[in-house]
């Protein structure tokens, strides 16, 4: 809970003891530096005494806290605290503790990277933490396209993906793929701008839910005048696109026919720890191919292992500037929907680039059976630089 307070509000109040209103009223801030020393500090005495599995504790249960979830919290907390919003004087030292934490993850021997992706799959090799939920219809009741809930959504209460986040997805063959004011442009010479989902970084068909998928034993048709598109006010996409990450597919809402699943919420995975270490790495040595008996990988190994897990093309870039910008990519695509890309923004302090403009797509469907793609600008929005901390009110 202190990390997540420190991460929102950065210096924060962090009593260890039981407060009385006058303590209360006068409790000084504890400094970024000093909240994240304290949770450094107690991971390490919280690992040394945690089981590494409930396997063979009675009940065998799963979703409880272990040594490597303790090592989790400290590895995060060390990677926002090197990362430039806490780490104003660029102090390498941080970016070494960072990726010491995430080496001790990765050399536990106890994870590894799952191909099968582990999004409600509390079993996976590759989950850390998992919150598991109960037997629920309300997440895809928010999420599915309208016409699959049966009458039983009637607005857009959902979470619509992005054509920002759309653009983000490189092409199976790792090339970039941007939608323009009038069409899709990428130098892949594989790729069919009437078929631009397809082809795609096999993540993006695990994510997002765009034109001419397949879903529910039909096609998404999300352009004009299709099955799955309306008014935003009726349950329509304000960006052309609909969720598919968490959402569990067989869950049904047809009267007599009803289908309710259970939905596991990760916390944390071995695919952050990679990248966490990538990231530190290079930042701490400048270089994607720096290793040495003490940090026995380099950025570009943990990085690529992410990449060749999700069948992705190796990142070949040897400038540093060039390759941290591949890497905040996949921390973008590899974890969308797992409330990790609204905290790197901020601790990149990248929001004055990022946060501007909300793009969505308008598909309009030619009497020939063309597909045409226009780039449309749903929001626009204002960003000032206090806005990388949450406000604390006067009151």
């Amino acid at each position: 809970y202190f990390f997540e307070l420190a991460r929102r509000y950065g210096d924060i109040a962090m009593p260890l003891t039981v407060l009385d209103k006058e303590g209360a009223n006068t409790i000084a801030k504890t400094s970024f530096e000093d909240v994240v020393s304290f949770i450094v500090a107690e991971c390490d005495e919280c690992a040394a005494n945690l089981p590494v599995s409930y396997a063979d504790e009675p009940g065998a249960q799963i979703g409880r806290v272990t040594k490597g979830f303790a090592m989790a919290v400290k590895a995060k907390a060390l990677l926002y605290a090197a990362s430039p919003l806490h780490n104003e004087t660029g102090d390498i030292e941080r970016w070494k503790s960072s990726a010491k934490a995430a080496l001790a993850i990765i050399e536990s021997g106890v994870y590894s990277l799952d191909p099968d992706g582990c999004v409600n799959e509390i079993t996976s090799p590759e989950v850390v933490m998992v919150v598991i939920g109960g037997d629920s219809q309300d997440f895809e009741l928010k999420n599915f396209p309208i016409r699959f809930t049966e009458g039983k959504r009637t607005g857009a209460t959902a979470t619509f993906p992005s054509q920002n986040l759309v653009d983000a997805f490189e092409t199976v063959n790792g090339h970039k793929v941007t939608l323009e004011d009038f069409g899709w442009v990428s130098d892949d010479p594989q790729f069919n701008p009437q078929r631009p989902y397809d082809n795609r970084d096999p993540r993006f068909a695990r994510t997002v839910l765009a034109d001419g998928m397949p879903f529910k034993g039909s096609a998404i048709e999300s352009f004009e005048g299709g099955a799955d598109h309306a008014e935003v006010t009726a349950g329509g996409s304000p960006t052309g696109y609909f969720l598919r990450k968490y959402i569990q597919e067989s869950t049904s809402f047809v009267p007599d026919k009803t289908v309710t699943n259970k939905h596991h919420w990760i916390v944390y995975r071995y695919a952050e720890a990679l990248l966490t270490y990538a990231e530190s790495m290079l930042s701490a040595f400048g270089s994607a191919d720096y290793s040495d008996s003490e940090y026995p990988y380099t950025a570009r190994w943990a990085l690529n292992q992410v990449r060749a897990n999700a069948g992705m093309p190796e990142v070949t870039e040897t400038d540093s500037q060039d390759f941290m910008e591949r890497l905040r990519n996949e921390w973008r695509v590899e974890f969308a929907f797992e409330d990790h890309r609204f905290w790197d923004v901020r601790r990149w302090k990248i929001g004055d680039q990022t946060q501007r403009e909300l793009i969505g797509v308008s598909i309009r469907k030619a009497e020939d059976g063309t597909l045409n793609y226009y780039r449309q600008v749903e929001e626009v929005r204002k960003w000032t630089d206090r806005m990388y901390l949450y406000p604390i009110p006067q009151a």
